[in-house]
């Protein structure tokens, strides 16, 4: 697609562990696999329960994924203290793709933003080996490339 993303879908027989996608379990997984961030998250992790992602860029005044590294810390690292609550949420984006839909209640969000169906996270394994599993290449095309 335009912005060079390629999509793929995994399928497999539950593994362990497969928790649901709550603030709670996204907040604790990035802590353990992002020890540098786990002062940041304990930090906010209270506000970014509350606060919704409109509100968050609305206080940015940009979109979360337009931000560049610089603007956090005059270099491309993410490594900065917390200031601000848009921080920790494009500290989330970047590390581990947390979009504006997630709400941490453990649903995906419809477009329209109503309860889909339940959504979970795991944490870091290797794909080969999960038992019994199937990865395809989507081949998304987006309609305006040709």
């Amino acid at each position: 697609m335009r912005d060079g993303y390629r999509f793929w879908l995994l399928v497999f027989k539950t593994a362990e562990p497969l928790l649901p996608a709550t603030w709670k379990n996204v907040l604790a997984a990035v802590a353990e696999y992002y020890p540098q961030y786990a002062e940041i998250i304990k930090i906010g992790q209270k506000e970014l329960r509350r606060t919704s992602f409109a509100l968050i860029e609305k206080e940015l005044k940009s979109r979360i994924n337009d931000v560049k590294l610089d603007r956090l810390t005059g270099n491309n690292d993410i490594d900065f203290s917390f200031e601000h609550l848009w921080q920790l949420r494009y500290l989330l984006f970047k590390t581990v793709g947390i979009s504006g839909s997630f709400k941490g209640d453990g649903f995906i969000r419809k477009a329209d933003g109503r309860k889909g169906n339940k959504e979970y996270i795991m944490l870091r394994c290797i794909i080969t080996e999960l038992p019994d599993y199937l990865l395809f290449d989507l081949n998304i095309k987006n309609k305006n490339d040709g």
